[in-house]
């Protein structure tokens, strides 16, 4: 709705002037009656000037009359139905509310999304320090492998030297020995028995060798096998006088074999 000018109100009885700006009639009353001009007055909104006397009709010709205007003339305004207004007042209403709804709805989202961040953020920051640790830890077990490493070749390389200086002090004996030793021998020159007389001397009669066990083993493959003979049995328990007999018979032919071979 049109608003006064000057009391800043819903117009009531609003009235125009040829500026045409609407303002109360009462209002505008007041603000001409509190001039010091009687027969002019000023616009209060943009301050231009209007007469407020209006020319009597006697003494101006009728062909003028139709353009003699009264400065402050009535204004008739369609007021819309108060119901519409009320309406579209609700239905903004109940917007905003469902705005105000939204809106604390995402503020809670939003809060719920900071913490969730600030967790992600702290965790983060806690995998980095972690990653910070394990990184130095692998430095320094890095150092103790390299440091490690190098007491293990110096250690190998003395343990090589060790080795090595055995070996050639053992060498060096060798040489020393055989060099004495060749000192030491006498010469076959220098020796008293010569070669000659050595083979002058009679060759010493060879012994006669026993013969080995793989002989007397061919001697007797060659020799036919002994003869057992089997009795029968004239007792029902007599595997005992058999089982002597056996023996017998096969001590008998080991004796005959180790006479053969004394012979």
């Amino acid at each position: 709705m049109a608003e006064c000018g000057i009391c800043l109100d819903v117009l009531r009885s609003p009235v125009s002037i040829p500026c045409g700006h609407v303002h109360c009639e009462r209002c505008l009353r007041g603000h001409i009656s509190s001039g010091a001009d009687a027969l002019k007055s000023a616009c209060p909104t943009c301050r231009k000037p209007f007469h407020i006397a209006t020319p009597d009709f006697v003494f101006v010709p009728p062909k003028y009359h139709d353009f003699i205007l009264p400065p402050v003339r009535k204004v008739y305004m369609d007021i819309p139905s108060i119901a519409a207004m009320t309406r579209e007042i609700d239905a903004l209403t109940q917007r905003f509310e469902g705005s105000a709804k939204e809106n604390d709805h995402l503020r809670q989202r939003c809060a719920h999304y900071k913490e969730r961040l600030e967790a992600v953020e702290s965790e983060k920051l806690a995998i980095i320090d972690q990653r910070a640790e394990v990184r130095q830890g692998i430095l320094e077990l890095h150092k103790k492998y390299d440091s490690l490493k190098r007491k293990y070749r110096e250690a190998q390389s003395r343990d090589d030297a060790r080795n090595t200086t055995p070996s050639r002090n053992l060498s060096r004996m060798n040489s020393q020995n055989f060099d004495t030793s060749h000192e030491i021998l006498p010469k076959v020159e220098e020796h008293p028995v010569s070669l000659q007389e050595l083979n002058s001397n009679p060759p010493r009669p060879k012994r006669t060798l026993p013969r080995s066990r793989l002989s007397n083993s061919m001697r007797r493959k060659d020799e036919p096998a002994p003869q057992i003979v089997k009795r029968q049995r004239t007792h029902r328990y007599s595997d005992v006088g058999s089982s002597s007999q056996l023996l017998e018979v096969m001590f008998a032919s080991d004796e005959d074999d180790s006479n053969e071979v004394d012979e």
